[in-house]
């Protein structure tokens, strides 16, 4: 099948080699990288929906507004060269724009992660004098530009010499926040990775009609958003496909009406798309779970076999399910930025897309990410080979180090800047072992824990195995006594029944029995309290035991857990309205006995109708209700719960 956007080439290696050639005739620098990006103007760069139409740029329009945007900023902020400038942005075409924008006017972007508070940003910006900050959204205490006043209208002038480094921004709190500087040189190195995983692997460099088009899910302030999904891909003219929002009704829909080729994101979404998968056969197909179950075992034994006979039988066996998620045009999932459960990995690899599990770090940039066509492999949670770029070794502490050409240049931690090269060795502090020369990640050094009984547990390993549906465990080491004891924190939907929590108690017990898990785990809690923040992707172990000992995150014991139900306390008359709008969208009679059965599994309901009665219910009682895929929430009770919390 024909490839678009390639030139004159006839294949996509021919056109990787030729772009590879070219940069390594030009000098290491930003400004390199820029012209060989846009070097095909026609290319579509960004596909965006407004529900119904798709719209398309192209890398030259882009291309145009870039310098249309140097000259206001040369204009606008006479700081001098290298000046810092903030942004403070989600990812948009004006994103791309602004970020280019400002390394052609001579000034340094800083990458500001919008995950992190405005205390700590502002911290930084007066730690790093940073001249101005152009937001989407926030204001700060020094110079702000709404990038919407940035006019493309401004009368060309002199730019001078490109910048050539960035500055981004690891996740942390005020006294370790990181701010990892690169240089064109590092970027290039990273860019040459990405050559050399396609020389490697043939699913990555899949197209579907004619076309690879890449998700916009990460954000580009990050190191993995950055460099896997916008560096890698916009380097070689593919297409990005932008996000309305981050909702998983909103991701599936982009996904199937732009035809959707790669998607790289953290674990959470596809523990998410796999739990849904799940929850919607439980729903619509009982009598078929475990049947299911036994070809997804089967699938991904044949793929260990022979891939492309094996990933046959998947999108064979496994049609229906794949129509409800991504459909056909998927070629290649990655998941990066903290520890994937082996669940999920046999699921997608099971019904044949390919979910790669990858390794990086701010400070070091992306290292490596599992390319073997065997889901034996695969579904181990390798995150494989080091790239071309890339050495590692294990320390005798068990501990990942790395020394790389694309690696940061400079770091900086609360004031002090260690400088480094491609000869120093960057200790990653994640424990980690290297087998047939795949690395296998085994947890962060600072979160190892040493039970009671001596033996140190690996808190991913046990939260892999441990986890059940519709709760978030967290393994900690907490201080008790004067004593430190390993203890298990579940939560779980405060708007679940008694009956509900009775019988998660009793798997995640049953589950700490069969591993063997009764004499490492001192104590289990249970919380109704959520343990990751609002705008957080994965567990903070350090964060949690914070809110913890702050009372942020309340600890129930086991024996307590079941009394803490709150259904008993619900308003009568409110009990009835909720009710009555059950039955406005289901379309029958519900009796009160059934106010703690589930509007799918119980009462018969359809995602659709679910999505109507939570805006019944928010033009009812003017509630905002902003998690309307949540399935916690889920019966007349739970509903009840969630609106005498907010009424």
């Amino acid at each position: 099948m024909q490839v678009y956007g390639i030139g004159s080439c006839k294949t996509i290696d021919q056109f990787v080699n030729m772009q590879m050639s070219a940069l390594r005739k030009r000098e290491q620098t930003f400004e390199s990288v820029f012209e060989l990006m846009f070097s095909n103007p026609e290319n579509i760069m960004f596909e965006t929906t407004d529900g119904n139409k798709i719209f398309k740029i192209t890398y030259g329009e882009v291309a145009d507004t870039v310098s249309r945007f140097a000259y206001y900023l040369k204009q606008s902020l006479p700081t001098q060269d290298n000046a810092i400038i903030g942004m403070y942005m989600d990812n948009s075409v004006e994103w791309v724009e602004i970020f280019w924008a400002i390394l052609k006017s001579g000034r340094v972007p800083l990458l500001m992660n919008k995950r992190l508070d405005g205390e700590i940003l502002e911290d930084l910006l007066k730690a790093h004098n940073v001249q101005a900050v152009i937001t989407d959204s926030k204001e700060f205490s020094v110079k702000t530009i709404n990038y919407k006043e940035i006019t493309s209208e401004t009368q060309s002038c002199e730019l001078g010499k490109w910048a050539d480094r960035i500055i981004l921004m690891s996740s942390g709190s005020s006294n370790n926040v990181k701010l990892c500087v690169y240089n064109g040189n590092a970027i290039c190195a990273q860019i040459y990775n990405s050559a050399d995983i396609v020389k490697k692997s043939k699913l990555i460099k899949a197209h579907y009609e004619g076309y690879i088009k890449q998700l916009t899910f990460l954000p580009f302030y990050h190191v993995f958003g950055l460099v896997a999904c916008y560096m890698w891909f916009a380097f070689f003219g593919r297409t990005f496909v932008l996000l309305n929002n981050l909702s998983g009704e909103t991701i599936l829909n982009t996904v199937r009406k732009h035809k959707v080729t790669h998607i790289f994101a953290v674990p959470m979404l596809w523990e998410k798309i796999r739990k849904s998968a799940n929850k919607l056969l439980e729903q619509r197909r009982p009598h078929l779970v475990k049947k299911v179950q036994k070809e997804l075992k089967i699938s991904n034994a044949m793929q260990a076999v022979s891939s492309s006979a094996g990933r046959a039988f998947a999108k064979k066996a496994f049609k229906e399910i794949r129509d409800n998620l991504f459909g056909d045009s998927v070629q290649f999932l990655i998941s990066g930025g903290g520890a994937v459960t082996t669940k999920t990995l046999k699921f997608f690899n099971g019904i044949g897309y390919r979910l790669a599990n990858g390794y990086g770090m701010t400070e070091v940039g992306i290292s490596c990410v599992e390319l073997s066509n065997s889901t034996k492999c695969l579904n181990s949670g390798s995150v494989g080979k080091p790239f071309g770029s890339v050495n590692c070794r294990i320390s005798d502490k068990g501990i990942l180090e790395i020394k790389s050409k694309s690696i940061a240049t400079e770091i900086i931690t609360a004031g002090e800047s260690v400088s480094y090269t491609e000869n120093d060795w960057f200790s990653t502090s994640d424990g980690a072992k290297i087998k047939n020369g795949h690395i296998y990640i085994l947890g962060r050094s600072d979160d190892l824990i040493v039970s009671s009984s001596g033996e140190n547990i690996s808190p991913g390993i046990v939260e892999d195995r441990v986890s059940v549906p519709d709760a978030s465990v967290c393994m900690l080491a907490i201080e008790k006594n004067e004593k430190v004891k390993s203890t298990l924190v579940v939560s779980v939907s405060r708007y679940f029944s008694k009956q509900k929590i009775s019988d998660m108690k009793a798997e995640i017990f049953a589950l700490i029995e069969k591993h063997g898990y009764s004499g490492l785990i001192d104590d289990v809690f249970f919380t109704y309290d959520s343990l990751m923040l609002d705008n957080e992707f994965k567990l903070n172990r350090g964060k949690i035991k914070k809110r913890i000992a702050s009372g942020d995150i309340k600890l129930i014991s086991p024996k307590d857990f079941e009394d803490e139900s709150l259904t008993e306390n619900i308003n009568p008359e409110l009990r009835e309205k909720v009710k009555a709008l059950f039955e406005e969208v289901l379309e029958k009679e519900i009796a009160l006995e059934q106010a703690s059965q589930n509007f799918f599994f119980e009462l018969g309901g359809t995602s659709l109708a679910y999505f109507q009665l939570v805006e019944n219910i928010k033009s009812e009682f003017n509630v905002p209700f902003p998690i309307v895929d949540d399935q916690s929430i889920a019966t007349i009770d739970a509903f009840c719960l969630y609106l005498q919390d907010r009424l």
